[in-house]
């Protein structure tokens, strides 16, 4: 099936056909297509046994120039996978991204990741929270449970158990396909079910009153979800509101944000995004965790003097 002599790009395409379609989900799968078109546009003619340490790396350079470092490393990672194997199966003698430098262009100035607590009541004061269902509706659950976008398109009203305030996270929708539908969960650890505001709890309660109970409620019939629609929206929300502009994602982490200022454990914020371990949590959030410890520290010192 394979030889030394084939196409690198021919390599890499089976290579993905064999080990990572139907392994990994299709997002990821489509990342490692990106790469095969990567490869096939700037090394059409080189063959595996060809791939050397100089090749490689000035195709790893010239990526670079168009792309910042951290998408670079995981190019690289998508590629150095597949040469690995290559390897192992004796179609090369040599690792040519052995000793490799990686590259990349200087990150652009980052956008605001999470909003402080003022101005996500700003923010909500500016939503259109009308009697029928919206995008303003999901921007506001979002805030409000740190839950994935992802996860908000893909509930229905038997997901939500408005007696105890509560709400069961058991699949997304793929808005990613031109036709969405229902898909797994990231990983197990995002099946879950967290507590709502019981304010949001009763308002949600009379919007899906007689809705179909199996249908996502935040997907319009017979139209296509665009998540750049969600972030537009937000945005104009944001500027109305006269705080910095966040993506519906940067929602989850202000949710998150707040909740660890508040005192809120790592592992119960963790089990509430559905995170697979707190090290993901405590890796994310770590600058926060750090103004804790700041802060701790003074009041332990605080302590100590009133005890002198």
């Amino acid at each position: 099936m394979y030889s030394s002599s084939m196409l690198f790009e021919k390599y890499y395409y089976k290579w993905i056909h064999m080990y990572k379609e139907g392994s990994v989900r299709p997002i990821t799968l489509a990342k490692y297509y990106l790469t095969h078109r990567e490869i096939q546009r700037r090394l059409p003619n080189v063959r595996v046994n060809e791939l050397n340490h100089y090749i490689y790396q000035k195709f790893i350079n010239e990526y670079a120039e168009d792309h910042e470092y951290l998408t670079v490393k995981v190019f690289h990672h998508h590629c150095k996978a597949a040469i690995m194997d290559a390897i192992e199966d004796g179609l090369l003698e040599h690792d040519p991204t052995r000793h490799l430098i990686l590259k990349g262009k200087q990150p652009r100035k980052k956008k605001a990741k999470y909003l402080n607590l003022l101005d996500l009541k700003r923010l909500i004061n500016q939503l259109n929270l009308g009697p029928e269902i919206s995008y303003d509706w999901m921007i506001l659950l979002i805030a409000k449970t740190g839950m994935r976008c992802a996860e908000a398109l893909g509930l229905t009203p038997e997901d939500f158990d408005f007696s105890n305030h509560t709400v069961t996270i058991n699949k997304t929708w793929d808005y990613k396909s031109p036709v969405g539908k229902f898909q797994p969960t990231k990983n197990k650890s995002s099946n879950r079910t967290i507590g709502i505001d019981p304010i949001v709890s009763e308002q949600l309660q009379k919007l899906v009153e007689g809705k179909d109970p199996k249908r996502p409620i935040f997907v319009p019939l017979d139209r296509r979800v665009y998540i750049s629609t969600v972030n537009y929206r937000l945005r104009t929300h944001c500027i109305k509101a006269g705080i910095e502009p966040i993506s519906i994602h940067g929602l989850r982490h202000t949710h998150a944000s707040l909740l660890i200022y508040d005192g809120v454990s790592i592992p119960s914020v963790a089990k509430r995004l559905g995170h697979a371990n707190t090290i993901t949590t405590q890796q994310t959030y770590l600058h926060i965790v750090k103004e804790l410890e700041v802060r701790d520290n003074k009041k332990i010192l605080e302590n100590m003097i009133r005890l002198s």
